[in-house]
């Protein structure tokens, strides 16, 4: 490609979002051959790594955000005891709901309820274990995509097979790259996590929770139920969580270098304290958002209607004593809760993709 076709006739770089139809740029869809396949294969490991050791855990913080859950059955619910819990076609009603505290406890009256089984909270992680590694995969290409693309524009070179612009590009790209990438994420999953979200509450199976959807006035509209939450989760969450990954890795990285041993790469223990921590403050800034969103899908599914994100708002500060504590419930072990899994998923996601562009 000639230097004049790599600028605008203002001498300008082109644009490089523009640059993904680009026929000498990366293809938007790669072939086998395409390097363009590492972030994609990369992300499709780490995003079932990821569900696999977060979906209990999720469960739980669905479950501590909304303040309720259905009780759950190991193996001793009786007949006569399930007759004073009475269901209806798409799940239980108030008498069968508890408390999130309650929940985690032993019963003490004879009702055959039992404790929430493990089992129960891995409900509804088919859905996202079904699809995790399909949008970690379109997650990891666009995100890495536009990283590359903007680093390059920088430096008027496009469909460079060099890999340096992971460490040496700007953290500003990095954010741009997070929102972009949540962004084509949000409308994907916005329809997943109204239906996981119910399946966690209401121990559906994924066609009756999206059956129940269906069923209410709106129809396939209510699979978008507070959107502007779940966009914002997803993009500022996204911004915050790789900034803060890269900030922390270059950081460390900077030191070794100028240490008395210096390394080429940053070790897997530094990489996993760095991703524990960015996944801290992901949560920390997107939680009351979060709870928000929740607080919506549980109540499309336990009273069969949903309201605006300004009506839920001000409906949560008054039942929160005119205060902000219903944002906040639940918020240390969510955060705490976030450590583990970024820990496992970013380094994975890393390692991964090493291990595939040397493929």
């Amino acid at each position: 490609m000639s230097q004049s076709s790599m600028v605008s006739t203002t001498g300008l770089p082109k644009n490089p979002l523009l640059l993904l139809c680009d026929s000498e740029a990366r293809p938007f869809f790669p072939s086998l051959s395409d390097p363009a396949l590492s972030p994609m294969l990369a992300g499709y490991v780490a995003g079932n790594i990821g569900v696999l050791i977060g979906h209990p855990l999720d469960s739980l913080k669905v479950l501590e955000q909304t303040g309720t859950t259905r009780v759950s059955n190991l193996k001793t619910i009786s007949t006569t005891s399930s007759r004073k819990f009475s269901t209806s076609r798409f799940g239980p009603v108030t008498q069968q709901s508890r408390t999130f505290a309650t929940s985690l406890l032993p019963s003490t009256h004879n009702t055959g309820a039992t404790l929430r089984s493990l089992a129960s909270l891995y409900s509804g992680v088919s859905t996202p274990l079904a699809t995790a590694g399909l949008l970690n995969s379109i997650n990891f290409y666009v995100y890495d995509s536009v990283r590359e693309h903007l680093y390059n524009s920088k430096r008027h070179v496009y469909g460079s097979a060099a890999k340096e612009y992971r460490d040496n590009d700007s953290i500003l790209s990095v954010g741009i790259a997070g929102v972009t990438a949540g962004s084509v994420i949000s409308i994907m999953t916005s329809p997943l996590a109204v239906i996981k979200t119910k399946q966690q509450i209401m121990l559906w199976k994924w066609k009756e929770a999206a059956r129940n959807t269906l069923s209410l006035p709106g129809g396939v509209r209510n699979f978008y139920v507070g959107f502007g939450a779940h966009y914002y989760c997803n993009t500022v969450g996204r911004v915050s969580y790789f900034c803060t990954y890269e900030l922390l890795k270059r950081g460390l990285m900077e030191r070794r270098k100028n240490g008395d041993k210096p390394t080429k790469s940053l070790p897997l223990l530094d990489r996993i304290a760095c991703a524990a921590v960015s996944g801290a403050v992901c949560w920390a800034t997107i939680y009351p958002v979060d709870a928000i969103q929740a607080r919506m899908y549980s109540q499309s599914a336990m009273s069969s209607s949903s309201i605006s994100i300004s009506k839920m708002i001000t409906q949560m500060y008054k039942n929160g004593g005119n205060g902000f504590s219903l944002f906040y419930r639940g918020f240390g072990p969510t955060v705490l809760r976030a450590m583990p899994i970024s820990a496992a998923t970013l380094p994975a996601y890393d390692a991964m993709l090493a291990w595939f562009s040397e493929m």
